[in-house]
């Protein structure tokens, strides 16, 4: 699920742009990961119950599943930027993200 409007969100809502090339990427790699989990628990849980055993084939495989829930979920966009402003204020306001200068 790690495409590029993930990426670009993530990027845009940390504002972490100016950070040196390797340091972002870092960044955006631990919050990209954070962000997938809960994007994909969000949107099963909005999905409606008939599609759900539709869901379920897909065995899991975020590559398959995550298309799959955006164009069933209606308002997929909207959450998916809301789950990435709960990641970025949890994880940097709670000071959880680890940027080593050796890393940068």
């Amino acid at each position: 699920m790690a495409d590029v409007s993930l990426r670009e969100n993530i990027i845009a809502q940390l504002g972490v742009q100016s950070l040196p090339e390797k340091m972002r990427e870092q960044l955006v790699a631990q919050m990209t990961a954070l962000a997938e989990r809960r994007i994909i628990i969000r949107l099963l849980q909005e999905l409606p119950e008939e599609k759900l055993s539709a869901a379920r084939e897909l065995d899991g495989a975020p590559e398959k599943l995550v298309p799959f829930l955006m164009a069933q979920v209606p308002s997929a966009m909207q959450l998916m930027q809301q789950e990435v402003e709960t990641v970025r204020s949890e994880t940097l306001l709670a000071g959880h993200v680890e940027l080593t200068d050796d890393e940068a």
